[in-house]
């Protein structure tokens, strides 16, 4: 159970189970929304954070999601999963490019089209 300071859920619901993961979105939705930068560091856990982020972000202003967006950048690519499909048979020398296929953590998808002298 964690019980929230009074400056972060002045309202509602204060003791929260993480352990439930209704309760857990919402421990971690008003700790971004209401915490200060020392109340991130004590109530959240940046594995959870990142799991939890695509929803949360949907749950939070704008300007809050920005501010964190910009934050953790670094932190949900190093935890992007990446995948290699095998490369086309024919000689390097036949291929015109190969175009790959870049799902973000945010579900947006990014095309990047490569030539041979490229890779």
């Amino acid at each position: 159970m964690v019980a929230l300071p009074l400056h972060i859920a002045w309202s509602g619901l204060r003791i929260l189970n993480p352990d439930r993961p209704r309760q857990r979105r919402s421990l971690y939705r008003t700790v971004l929304a209401e915490g200060m930068r020392d109340d991130l560091c004590r109530f959240l856990n940046k594995g959870i954070l990142l799991e939890l982020w695509p929803v949360l972000r949907k749950l939070i202003s704008t300007a809050i999601k920005d501010v964190r967006e910009e934050a953790f950048p670094e932190e949900l690519l190093a935890e992007a999963e990446y995948r290699m499909t095998d490369l086309p048979k024919a000689p390097a020398d036949e291929w015109e490019s190969v175009t790959i296929d870049i799902t973000d953590a945010y579900g947006k998808r990014t095309y990047v089209q490569l030539r041979p002298d490229q890779l």
